[in-house]
Parts: C-alpha cells; sequence; structure tokens
C-alpha cells in the first residue's frame, strides 16, 4: 500500500491562503485510516509525513512560503523531534487528547522559546490543558456541529483564561458557517467549504495527464495547428467523445452530424475550444468531485462577466484564470508546478500563483464572494448587485454546459 500526504489550505480573514495542514494518508484513502487514540499509529503517521514532506518531496513545491502545521504526539515532543525541523516551516500541532504532565510542558516550553510556532487542536476544555492554553500561539476550535452559542461558550473560556493568541476555526462546512465565524472573531479558516484536503504523491505523471498539460500548452501557443490539437485529443478518448458531443449540441447544431474530430475543432473553433477545454477536461476525470467542478465553472464564468463589466482585462484571459485556478485540485500536483509545464501569458501566470495584476485583482475578488468576505469585497471595484448578478448568470451558465456535456 503506497503511502501519501494530503494538504488542505488555512485561509486568513481576508480569504488569502496563510498556511497548509499536512494529512496523513494511505493508499488512494482521502482520510487517515489511523486509530487516532493509538500513540504508536499517531507516531508512525506523522513520521511518514515528516519523511514525505522534507526528504521524498520538495517541500517547497507544495507549501510553497507558507507554513505547514503538522501532528505531533507526546513522543514526539519528549523525544524533541520538532526541534529538528526548519522553524520558519513549521506550525507544532499539539492533539487533543495529548496527556499532559510536566515533562511534556517543559518540551512544549522549550520549543516555544526557541521560536516555534504551538498550535492546539480540537480544543474543548479541560482541566489538564489550563498549563498549554497561555504557551500555545494557535487555538484550533472544530465548529462542526456546533451552534453559536456552543461556539461563544468556548471562546468566553479562552478569554476568561486570557488567552491571547490567534483562533482557527477547522471544519467549516457551510457558507453561513464561515460568516458566523468570522463574525464571532476568529483569525483562521479550514473546512471543505474552503477547499478539500489534496492527495499528493510522488510519482511520474500518468499518460492522461501529460497528455492533458500538452494539450494546455499547445491550446495556449499562438503557433499551434489544427492537426496538432487533434492528435493530442485523440490520446484522450473520453475528451474526444465529449468535443463531438458539444459539436453537435443543439446550440452549434448547423444540420449535419459531425463525427470526426477535426471537423469539430474547426466546427468549434480554437477560441472555443480553449475556453471550455478544462471543464471539458475535468469531467472526463473521474476522480474530480462534482462541486469542484461547478465551483470552477461558476468562477471562471464570474471572472469572465465582472472583466466585461470593468474592462479591467481581457474576458477571455479572466475567464482562463478562473478555469486553471483549481488545477492543482483536479490533478494533485502544486499549481507552482503545474504551470511550469505550461506556457500561459505572464499575466495569467501571475494571477494564478500571486493574485497580482488585473487578472490577479478579479480572481480574488471572486473568491472572496465565494467564501463570503464581505469586508473585502467592501473596498472592491464592484457593487453588491454585480457580484450577485454576475453570480446567478455563471449559475445558470453552468447548468446549461453540464446539461450539453453529460
Amino acid at each position: 500500500m503506497s503511502t501519501l500526504i494530503a494538504r488542505q489550505a488555512i485561509y486568513d480573514a481576508q480569504s488569502t491562503v496563510c498556511a497548509y495542514e499536512i494529512l496523513y494518508r494511505t493508499g488512494d484513502l482521502n482520510y487517515a485510516n489511523i486509530d487516532t487514540s493509538d500513540e504508536k499509529s499517531g507516531y508512525d503517521a506523522t513520521a511518514s509525513v515528516l519523511y514525505n514532506l522534507f526528504t521524498h518531496l520538495n517541500i517547497n513545491t507544495i507549501i510553497g512560503s507558507h507554513p505547514a502545521y503538522i501532528n505531533f504526539t507526546r513522543t514526539h515532543l519528549l523525544q524533541q523531534i520538532p526541534a529538528r525541523l526548519p522553524k520558519d516551516r513549521v506550525v507544532i500541532e499539539l492533539l487533543e487528547n495529548l496527556w499532559v504532565d510536566d515533562l511534556l510542558l517543559k518540551n512544549v516550553i522549550m520549543l516555544s522559546e526557541q521560536g516555534y510556532k504551538i498550535a492546539l487542536d480540537d480544543f474543548v476544555f479541560r482541566e489538564e490543558l489550563i498549563p498549554l492554553i497561555n504557551i500555545v500561539d494557535i487555538i484550533k476550535i472544530e465548529v462542526l456541529g456546533l451552534s453559536k452559542q456552543e461556539i461563544k461558550k468556548q471562546l468566553a473560556v479562552l478569554k476568561a483564561m486570557g488567552f491571547k493568541g490567534k483562533l482557527l476555526a477547522e471544519k467549516i462546512d457551510s457558507r453561513d458557517q464561515l460568516i458566523l465565524c468570522r463574525n464571532l472573531g476568529f483569525d483562521m479558516f479550514q473546512g471543505f467549504f474552503l477547499d478539500h484536503p489534496n492527495l499528493i504523491q510522488h510519482e511520474p505523471l500518468p499518460e492522461n495527464k501529460l497528455s492533458i498539460l500538452k494539450l494546455f500548452t499547445e491550446l495556449y501557443n499562438p503557433e499551434t495547428e489544427i492537426g496538432q490539437i487533434e492528435e493530442i485529443i485523440l490520446k484522450l478518448p473520453q475528451l474526444n467523445d465529449r468535443i463531438l458531443k458539444l459539436a453537435n449540441s443543439a446550440s452549434m447544431y448547423q444540420g449535419k452530424k459531425i463525427d470526426c474530430l477535426i471537423t469539430a475543432i474547426q466546427q468549434l473553433g480554437l477560441a472555443k475550444i480553449r475556453n471550455w477545454v478544462i471543464f471539458l477536461l475535468v469531467s472526463a476525470l473521474d476522480h474530480v468531485a462534482c462541486d469542484l467542478l461547478e465551483r470552477t465553472l461558476i468562477r471562471a464564468k464570474m471572472c469572465q462577466l465582472l472583466a466585461i463589466r470593468s474592462r479591467l482585462a481581457n474576458a477571455d484571459d479572466a475567464y482562463t484564470v478562473g478555469m486553471l485556478s483549481t488545477l492543482d485540485a483536479m490533478l494533485n500536483e502544486p499549481m507552482s508546478c503545474l504551470l511550469n509545464r505550461i506556457q500561459l501569458k505572464d499575466e495569467v501566470t501571475a494571477a494564478l500563483l500571486t493574485r497580482r495584476g488585473a487578472l490577479g485583482y478579479l480572481l480574488d475578488m471572486v473568491q472572496a464572494y465565494e467564501h463570503a468576505n464581505f469586508s473585502k469585497l467592501e473596498h472592491s471595484k464592484f457593487s453588491t448587485e454585480d457580484y450577485s448578478k454576475a453570480y446567478l448568470q455563471s449559475i445558470a451558465y453552468t447548468n446549461t454546459l453540464k446539461s450539453i456535456i453529460h
């Protein structure tokens, strides 16, 4: 059984990624599959994460410049394993079921004095946690299933105990929950509503993914000929089928059935293929979740509509940025690695990697709308009506496109 890791983004109050939690995974399972109450299982899981992150994989391609939250067991702490890691690259996450005594406290205090950031996971008040509360820098509260009053009660306990660090709301699974936690004063946010854990495995890209990346490169190369596009698509049978289906759809049909790929490409045109190919590819990838597909389409269309409305940027480029913004989740590869393989316009690459430029601004604002970050939207170049209108139009567009392909 192969050993993997997964990463899940952690966002700040401006809906910007500020860190990643690195999670243990086994085989093709996107969950830990370990007994969390067993010290040895937890120890082995973290050892595997550390080996993969710092030895087997390139940490910079996994987390970029952000810190990595990593779970550590009591045994790790007593063995001073975290002290061997670069303090600017990790946040030491203490598990909620940790047995706290003077020996453990001594090691945690030592790490804190050495400049390591320390987080307490899944906080629920226990008397034995009291000594830790004013040592740690971050406290994570699992908000899934909690009412507003229950969350406020947890926060009141921490305030009464003098905690002055940062609060991280985890397991956020809805927009309403995100808004609630933001209003209650949380500093950071994590959960399926914001980002699903992405499996990362150090293996060569399989042939179908290499073909996908090759297709992206050729589609954005102005010197590419239709024959080259046809050659690549023929290596992706599911994509071939969907392009033919699209060319024969009611919105494209011109009275004669098309059963030849190159004719379909000519009928649609490279510009339209370029705009739709990511959706066509994603719908052909069985592992990609339906909600990610829909979110990507809505995001891309919103970017395009707002670009048209504001004339801030080329509308087709804005659509491309929106569609490519989830490419790392689709292909389970770090964005920086993927973009090294694709020759895109500089402004598109900058938008995807750093949110710079007009295209980056559009993507940043659309993501803020997705995450209900209304404080950020208050200072944007668009009105609430602009966002809501673009959002509704994007949903309608997505539903239409899905009905054509499926």
